[in-house]
């Protein structure tokens, strides 16, 4: 009985204490406490409703989003001297750059993060105007992995002369695809396909065709050795689950799947110049069925006052493009802008194949609005036969294409038509013979032309390989065509002739493709007869490239002769180098002979890890003007640690300009 006693005491004993817990706790839940429980709420229920598929990016760009730390601050240093020296003038400059950056994110990377940004650029010398210029923003995303999100954006620049101001808005909007992997959270709400239920009477067939009354009943012990055909049954199989995909309708199949708005707001002030520019874009992305379709809208307006003088305008503009079965690609494209005039104009076109047909259609409408208003349109189709499946009759290949389209401008009428067609014929591997032929007829007038040409092209080794030549200017690799393989020595010698007939009545135009050396077209009335002959030689001695181009043209306008000669090396082991040298000869009946020399190497090389040294030169030469131009540009760059180095010298012609730049980026958090 006592310790029964001793329990029930403890028992109102922690029930005395649990009542005073309930009252102290409804004496705790005040209006702040009650609000931040329920903007907590809010925010809880908000990243649970919203559906997880949605993304603003890949998902390597997600996932790293997602590891991002409480605190980042990195940034980097940029120190560069520059001096030029001109021979009259000796000016220099040393420039500062400080950049600093900070992200961070609040509660989670979920819901916002902001990344602030600081810049500070101190400029000294007499190349320039000396001071510092102060650049700082702040960028706030929220909800970056939910399928809308929207971001704030704000900078200031204070410059030497000027100051400007930039602020928008971006919102994103990313529809998630119904294509993609099921998640475990929409099993429950997928409907769950019957598997088909025929193995009873699969049993069924079997159980009848077993003979034997004295079998056992487990099949694999069919004893029977007259009729044992318990072997056919077919164990039950397990039924399958299958799920059905979401059902999807027209109007959600056809929404866009990433919609993008933005909107800008630039303020500059320059002296007593003042400068306002409002600018919003909206890009729709999407895609039903087999067609994807891109629309973009985007306008402009700014305001300038600069004194006495203002000025306004506007720009309107927004272009569509369609990628589907029939039209392979639709674009559309409509503007308007306003300003002392107003101009105004829509253009459409389509490209697409049929079969063994490739198409365009074109259509344009144009107009101005001032004191002499003018409008026009233009209407534009071709067909031509796709060049993976020519005509071929007898060894002949034939491509051969029809348009027809009509212009108006003003009072000015055209309606037009034209076909052309193409012939080639190899003979062997050495010989081609090409010709081709076009009219174009209309209400302005009629133009035609014809051409037809041989080439032979002696080889004597049939191996081939990839030509690289590196250009020293700006240090880049160019492929070109196939040559003969360097093997010992090797040459390959080209010849050609072309004559061509062209010419133009009434308003009509001629094609323009004239002659190639002197640019000649045909007038309108005048017929002309073109013939040109070319030769091409180039000879292989081991790594050296030795080229000759000679080309001449006769016309009934006049004649012309071009020769370029070429020689160069490039060796590609541990020191690059690539050194060749040219010359080339223009001689036009009407004008003076010019002549042109050149020269030009290039070497590279790695004189320890992580460092490069390049040394570029070129040398110029035109005659008779007798003027030269001579480039010597030698380059180090070096990344030492976490440090980057860059010094160059350049020489061109009497300016010589040094630079050095080090760059030092840094990561505290």
């Amino acid at each position: 009985m006592q310790h029964t006693s001793q329990r029930e005491k403890k028992a109102v004993r922690f029930g005395k204490i649990t009542e005073f817990k309930a009252r102290a706790k409804n004496k705790f839940f005040s209006a702040s406490t009650l609000a931040c429980l329920l903007t907590l709420l809010i925010v809880t229920l908000l990243l649970c409703l919203m559906p997880e598929e949605g993304n603003a990016g890949e998902m390597s760009d997600q996932w790293k989003m997602m590891r991002m730390p409480k605190y980042s601050l990195w940034g980097d240093i940029t120190l560069q001297f520059e001096d030029k020296n001109t021979g009259t003038s000796h000016t220099n400059r040393f420039t500062q750059n400080y950049r600093l950056n900070f992200r961070s994110y609040v509660i989670s990377p979920r819901i916002m993060y902001y990344t602030i940004n600081t810049e500070f650029d101190v400029e000294t010398g007499n190349m320039s105007a000396n001071g510092t210029t102060k650049s700082y923003g702040i960028e706030t995303v929220f909800f970056p992995y939910q399928p809308f999100n929207f971001s704030l954006r704000a900078s200031r620049t204070d410059g030497i002369d000027y100051e400007m101001s930039t602020y928008g808005l971006s919102l994103t909007y990313t529809r998630r695809d119904k294509k993609g992997p099921v998640k475990m959270r929409d099993i429950r709400t997928m409907p769950v396909r019957k598997p088909a239920e025929d193995e009873e009477e699969n049993t069924n067939k079997n159980r009848n065709s077993n003979l034997n009354e004295n079998a056992n009943t487990n099949a694999n012990a069919n004893l029977n050795e007259n009729a044992n055909l318990n072997e056919n049954v077919v164990p039950k199989p397990k039924p399958r689950v299958e799920l059905k995909p979401p059902s999807s309708n027209l109007f959600s199949d056809i929404l866009p799947r990433v919609v993008i708005f933005d909107i800008d707001r630039t303020d500059l002030k320059q002296g007593d110049s003042k400068s306002l520019w409002d600018s919003a874009s909206l890009r729709l992305k999407g895609s039903y069925a087999r067609t994807l379709y891109f629309w973009n809208f985007n306008y402009f307006d700014w305001k300038r006052d600069s004194g006495a003088y203002k000025e306004y305008g506007s720009d309107l503009t927004t272009r569509t493009s369609l990628n589907w079965s029939f039209f392979n690609q639709f674009e559309n494209y409509i503007y308007f802008k306003k300003n002392d005039e107003t101009t105004y104009g829509i253009t459409s076109s389509a490209y697409g194949s049929i079969k063994k047909w490739d198409y365009n259609l074109s259509a344009g409408y144009s107009g101005t609005s001032n004191s002499e208003s003018t409008q026009g349109f233009n209407l534009y189709a071709t067909i031509t036969r796709n060049g993976s499946s020519q005509f071929v009759y007898k060894g002949i290949d034939f491509n051969y294409s029809f348009s027809l389209g009509a212009n108006h401008t003003d009072s000015d009428y055209d309606l037009w038509a034209g076909a052309r067609i193409d012939a080639r014929k190899r003979l062997g591997l050495s010989t081609e013979l090409n010709s081709s032929a076009g009219i174009t007829g209309g209400t302005a007038g009629l133009a035609y032309d014809f051409r037809t040409g041989i080439s032979y092209t002696f080889r004597p080794r049939k191996g081939y390989n990839l030509n690289v030549e590196i250009d020293p200017k700006s240090n880049t690799a160019t492929t070109r065509a196939l040559m003969p393989q360097v093997s010992g020595w090797d040459y390959s010698i080209k010849t050609g002739y072309t004559f061509g007939i062209s010419k133009a009545i009434g308003g009509r135009t001629g094609f323009g493709w004239g002659s190639t050396a002197t640019g000649v077209t045909p007038t309108t009335g005048e017929t002309l007869i073109f013939h040109s002959a070319l030769l091409n030689v180039n000879l292989y001695v081991g790594m050296l490239t030795f080229s000759s181009n000679a080309l001449f043209d006769y016309t009934n306008e006049g004649k012309n002769f071009q020769w370029s000669n070429s020689i160069y090396t490039t060796v590609m082991r541990k020191v690059g180098v690539t050194i060749g040298a040219g010359v080339g000869v223009n001689m036009p009946e009407d004008s003076d002979k010019t002549t042109n020399y050149n020269i030009y190497n290039l070497i590279t090389y790695s004189p320890w890890r992580n460092a490069l040294l390049r040394i570029s030169s070129s040398y110029l030469k035109e005659m008779p003007a007798n003027t030269s131009s001579l480039e010597i540009t030698p380059s180090l760059t070096w990344r030492w640690k976490r440090v980057f180095i860059d010094l160059s010298w350049t020489h061109r012609d009497d300016e010589d300009k040094i630079m050095l730049r080090v760059t030092r980026p840094f990561r505290i958090l």
